[in-house]
């Protein structure tokens, strides 16, 4: 897989709206952080594997670059809310990125259906978010 850091537009509008929800200008939970989009999927929301995985690759490798320039470790978190059938080689790469010193926070899923059977979310270095509507009840 590769990522081309050129083609970062989300013609999805999901990326862009979870991005401004973690860090808009004035406005989100953390305002005023600073924000890399790392374009995984294709325009129409389909993807690789190995591109999920060259992403998180990426993300790691900027990390460590930034680790280097500047002395000290910056605290990172990547934020993913995409999900496909259970992969080891996506846990292994959540895995490699959390030894890199990044907090990986992924989606838990839709449809009410075990997040253990899909990936990112079944992996155990990976922070798993999901939405109940009400107590017990799933969104």
């Amino acid at each position: 897989g590769s990522v081309d850091p050129s083609n970062i537009e989300d013609c999805q509008g999901h990326g862009t709206h979870c991005a401004g929800l973690l860090g808009g200008q004035s406005v989100g939970v953390a305002p005023g952080v600073h924000l890399h989009a790392v374009k995984v999927l294709g325009d129409d929301g389909s993807g690789s594997n190995e591109d999920v995985i060259a992403g998180m690759d990426w993300v790691a490798a900027y990390v460590q670059a930034e680790t280097q320039r500047t002395g000290r470790r910056l605290p990172a978190v990547a934020s993913m809310s995409l999900g496909g059938s259970f992969s080891h080689m996506i846990n292994d790469a959540v895995a490699d990125l959390v030894a890199h010193g990044v907090v990986v926070v992924v989606a838990a899923g839709n449809d009410a259906d075990d997040a253990c059977n899909y990936s990112p979310a079944s992996a155990a270095a990976a922070i798993s978010v999901g939405s109940p509507t009400g107590p017990g009840e799933p969104a």
